[in-house]
Parts: C-alpha cells; structure tokens; sequence
C-alpha cells in the first residue's frame, strides 16, 4: 500500500520504478527456488565425502574418486537433458495449453531415464580405468590396492542414483515454474537432512563402510522421491498441479526433445572436461597449484547454486512470455535476467574477495598454499563475473529459446580450441601457474559472452514467438490428432470430437464457424493433411521409442555384465 500512494502522488515515472522493482523481487523470490534445487546437487556429494573421511584416507580419496567420475559422465547428461525442461515446460506453462506441462515432464523424466541407462553400461567399465592408476596417484599413507576397491565399490553402489537426483530435481523445476516455492524448499531440506542422517546411520553408528556411504546414498534419494510423489499425487487430485491423464502421447514427439537434450549434454560435457583437465594437469604445475585449484573449484561450485538459480528464473520467465506471445515482456525478462545475472556475479566475486582469508582459513592448507592463493585469488574474482555471465546468457537466455545446438557448438570450441590449449601451453612451456589456468577460463568465457551476445541481438522475437506456438502445438493437439488417426478403425469420429472438445478450450481440427454464419468444413482436414505430411505415424514413433529403450537395456546390461568379470 505504501507503493500504491507513492506511485499516484509522483506520478508515471516512480510508477515505472515501483513496478520495476517490484518485478525485481518476484524475480529474487523464484530465484531462491532454483537456487535450493542447484545447492541439493552441491550439498550431498559434500556430505558424502565428509562421512567418508570419517572412516579412513583411502576412503576419502576412493569416493572422492568415484564423485569425480559421476560428475564427469552422469552430471553432463542430466544437466544437457533437464534443458529440455528449461525449454519446454516455461514456454508450455505460458500458452493457453498449460495444462500439458505435466506431459511434458513425463516425456522428460522418460528420455532422462532412457539416457541413464544407456549411460549405465559404459560407466561401470570405468574399473578398468581405476586399475590403470599407478600406485603414486594416492597419499603414501594409502593403500592403492584399497583406494581401487573403496572406488569401484562405491561406484557401483551409486551407479543408479543419479536418475534418482534428476527425476528429483525435475519435478522440483514443475513446482517452482508453477509459483509452489514452499514445496521445492521442503524437498531440498528433506533432501540434504535424509541424505545427512542416512548416512551418520550407516557410517557412525553401524559401522558400514563404504557400503553404508551407499546406501545412504539411495536411501536418501528414495525416500525424498516417495515423499515428492506423494505431494504431486495430493496436490494433482486437488488440481493444484497441471495435469492432464498420463496416455502413450508421453511417447510421441520425442525427435526434437533428444535433440535439444543432446546438444545440452555436450555443452556441459565440455565445461565439465576443461575445469577437470584443468585440476589434473596442475599437478604437473607443482602440489601448491594443484591445491589451489582444487581450493578455487570447490568455492566456485558453492557459487554455481547462485548462477544456476538466476539462470533457471529467467528461463522460466523468458520461456512463459514466449508462450503468453507478448513480444515486449519477451524482451524486458531478457534484460532483467542479463542484468540480474550481471550484478549478482559483480556482488558474489566482491563478497568472495573481501573473505579470501576466512575461506583459506577453513581448508587449513600449507603456508605457500596460502600464499599462492592470495597472489591469484583477484583473477579468480574476476573469473566469477565472467562465468556467471556467460552462464547467464547460455543457460537463461538462449536456452529459452531452444538454442542447445548453438551453445554446444560455442562452448565446444571456446573450450577445447581455445580454454584447454592456452591451459596446457601456461602449465607446460611457461610459469604462470595458477593465473594461467584461470586465464583459460577466464578466455573461454569471454568467447562464449561474445558469441551469445551476438546471437542475442540477432534473434527475431516474433519469429521465435511463431516457433513456439508450434512448439507447443506439438505438445498438445498434434499428438491427439495423430493418436486419433492412427486409432480411427476402433473409435468413432464423433466420439473423438467429443472427447477432444471435452479435453480442450480451443481445439485446431473441428469445424470452425465464420462471422456470417457458416461452416469452414475445410479447417479438419487442412490439418489433417499438414499433420500426415509432416509427422511419422504415432505408432511407429511409439514402437521406436519401445525398442531404444529395450536395446538400451540389453546393451547396457551387458557392459554392466562385463565390469563385474
């Protein structure tokens, strides 16, 4: 109310500020949201290798191991595939198809756990890897032979958790997109305090090993996605969740939706591969540099949470205007979330230099540890902005838009042409040490900006407009349509219409009445036609989708067969 009075006695222009910043705070509020979903994904592997410490070295360097590989393989696939989401799900909650968003999450949820299992097979035969490791790659006072054992273990007690984490994280994202904060907080809560009291359970009290850290692990993760389907399944049958009846439509469509979760788990495949070549060729750099580097990293991944958060409310916000069709609020979000983005990074690196010494202080490392660090701790700040700038723009921008393959291809030479070679040439040919590493970085992040600012400012809005509305026509009645056709031996026309009349507000393919009275018959098969023309018969697409998954299966099973050998 003080807004309100303030806003009639200055006039238009504190009108503007007042809403500008009231917009501002919404943006805070759902920023918040994603924040506690990204700070899960950071929080539990920390709880994870603090209990591991617990037991003894080997365990701390087995499963620090084994979290290094999961993150390395299983986090650039569900990080590339929950984009689909990004995309998707904003743009379908905008439109006046919202009630779709849940089919969308279902498709996601099923290609994310077709991609698991393929993924399955191969990561197991990382054992081989493991034994590859010489005997130098642990402390002394570890025993290499259990070091490889601790990380073949644990990564095959925790081969499966990750799906666990992504449909968690998911269904998280379809709460937040629609304004339920309250229940993404007390997931993440019940995520961290299960996966923490798991784990004191079967590691402090019962004395398991690492295979208490692994049922922890699952454990954990279960009882949160229990309770995450328990909510969804209260709140659908109170209609306070979009939903519409689960059908084999979740099995249609899937071609553009692996596409886009393609090219995003090559993009976060190569961010993932330049900061771990990165922390492993510092090792050739001395063990001061190779500290810090592990030092910095683990600040910045507390910092991601923050930088993912902002990221996922403007694709949220930027997504829904898309599907609402309102050019000018596409384009005012698109600002908000640059320039939200923009400051939060400025304010995160000036925090993080201002503490530099307590945070040192907490890793407890060597003096020249010490001492490096602060010598290049102020690149490191400027790396933050960078990076939580061009984050920004790929991740909350682009993303919005449908632009994986973009991002794949930018961040894909920016990263191994450019990042990785400067990277190499400071480790083994100068004595730039620490500043050369982050130089890399900070040079990738800097070709990324410019590409993504350039595609930006290229981009037609309208013509994005245009391309989500087939977007989401595709989601909603191109899939029926198609079902129905496909069916149309057992099912009578009329019952159909009426089913579909029943189902939808405005439906593209019944007869249509004109402003004199009479009846465009030609609407129903126009499209009819457009839709033969264009799209697979929905059986074959189901009948594909059937056998991917049961190849994926057979293949991935026997690769999972062979690491045990």
């Amino acid at each position: 109310m003080h807004f309100q009075f303030r806003m009639k006695i200055d006039g238009k222009f504190n009108f503007q500020i007042g809403e500008l910043l009231l917009k501002q705070w919404e943006f805070i509020k759902l920023a918040a949201s994603f924040t506690s979903i990204a700070a899960v994904t950071t929080l539990v592997p920390i709880i994870t290798v603090f209990f591991a410490a617990s037991i003894s070295q080997a365990h701390l360097d087995g499963v620090g191991l084994a979290t290094t590989l999961f993150n390395v393989v299983f986090i650039s696939m569900a990080g590339g595939y929950s984009t689909v989401f990004d995309t998707y799900g904003p743009q379908v909650y905008g439109s006046p198809k919202r009630n779709e968003l849940g089919t969308v999450l279902v498709k996601c949820l099923l290609q994310g756990g077709m991609v698991n299992l393929t993924v399955l097979g191969p990561f197991l035969n990382l054992v081989y890897i493991i034994d590859l490791l010489p005997d130098s790659a642990v402390g002394s006072d570890t025993s290499a032979e259990g070091f490889r054992g601790i990380t073949i273990q644990y990564l095959r007690l925790v081969a499966g958790v990750n799906f666990l984490d992504y449909t968690i994280a998911m269904i998280s994202r379809y709460w937040a997109i629609q304004g339920h904060s309250k229940l993404v907080y007390f997931v993440s809560i019940l995520m961290v305090g299960s996966h923490f009291l798991a784990s004191y359970l079967f590691v402090l009290y019962l004395k398991m090993g690492v295979i208490g850290l692994g049922l922890a692990a699952i454990i954990g993760r279960l009882f949160t996605l229990l309770i995450s389907f328990l909510i969804c399944m209260i709140k659908i049958r109170k209609k306070e969740l979009l939903w519409t009846s689960l059908s084999c439509r979740v099995l249609i469509g899937w071609g553009p939706m692996i596409t886009l979760g393609l090219s995003g788990a090559i993009e976060c495949f190569a961010e993932q591969a330049l900061f771990e070549l990165s922390s492993f060729c510092s090792e050739f750099d001395g063990i001061a540099t190779f500290s810090v580097i592990i030092i910095i990293l683990q600040i910045s991944n507390a910092g991601w949470a923050l930088c993912d958060g902002f990221s996922r409310t403007g694709v949220t916000l930027i997504g829904s205007a898309l599907g609402e069709g309102y050019a000018e609020n596409v384009k005012f979000n698109m600002k908000m979330t640059t320039a939200s983005i923009l400051i939060e990074g400025f304010l995160l690196a000036s925090a993080c230099f201002l503490s530099r010494n307590y945070m040192i202080g907490f890793f407890n490392p060597s003096q020249n540890v010490v001492d490096l660090f602060n010598e290049t701790f102020w690149l490191f700040c400027i790396s933050i902005v960078t990076y939580h700038f061009q984050y920004g723009l790929i991740q909350g921008v682009l993303v919005a838009f449908g632009q994986q393959s973009f991002i794949a291809w930018t961040k894909s030479i920016a990263c191994y042409v450019f990042g990785l070679p400067v990277i190499m040439y400071t480790i083994f040919f100068m004595d730039f040490k620490v500043n050369g590493i982050i130089a890399g970085w900070i040079l990738s992040d800097l070709i990324i900006i410019s590409a993504a600012l350039i595609k930006i400012l290229m981009m037609d809005i309208q013509e994005e407009i245009e391309k989500t509305e087939q977007r989401v026509a595709t989601e909603s009645h191109t899939s029926d349509y198609r079902l129905l056709k496909s069916f149309h031996s057992s099912i009578d026309i009329t019952e159909a219409e009426e089913f579909l009349v029943d189902n939808y507000n405005e439906c593209m393919f019944i007869q249509s009445t004109d402003k004199d009275g009479t009846e465009d018959s030609d609407n129903e098969t126009t499209m009819g036609q457009n839709l033969e023309s264009e799209t697979v018969h929905p059986n074959h697409e189901i009948r594909r989708v059937l056998v991917a998954f049961i190849t994926s299966a057979i293949v991935s099973i026997s690769l999972a067969g062979i690491s045990f050998l």
